[in-house]
């Protein structure tokens, strides 16, 4: 039985844990929840880099109006990276596939069917 890949935010330490030892029983699955996280932290950060690029400030401007925009900020990325985002995870999976089967201990003559998570 395949174990179950957890799914979360990426900033939640508990989260990235049980990826980790999700990898451990089973990488080529974690793989594409670890491409995943990873692109919606790199998303994340671009709409973080976007929103401090103002060119003036905003009578509007506070601590909780800057905290609100990072909560958004952190949810759009999340959502964004879920729903295919830029295709980054698409490609960070297939990569840490290669890798695994690259270092698995399988024999050449053996071949591994490799689909991703989304059936595509």
């Amino acid at each position: 039985m395949l174990p179950t890949v957890p799914t979360g935010i990426y900033w939640d330490t508990r989260n990235l844990a049980n990826l980790k030892n999700a990898a451990k029983q089973d990488p080529v699955q974690v793989a594409g929840k670890v491409a995943q996280q990873f692109e919606a932290l790199f998303l994340a950060n671009l709409l973080k880099q976007m929103r401090s690029a103002k060119l003036a400030s905003s009578p509007f401007d506070s601590q909780a109006d800057k905290m609100y925009g990072q909560m958004l900020d952190n949810q759009l990325a999340q959502t964004l990276a879920e729903n295919g985002g830029l295709g980054l995870a698409k490609m960070l999976q297939s990569q840490l596939i290669r890798q695994q089967i690259d270092m698995s201990p399988l024999k050449k003559t053996e071949s591994v069917s490799i689909s991703p998570e989304g059936g595509e």
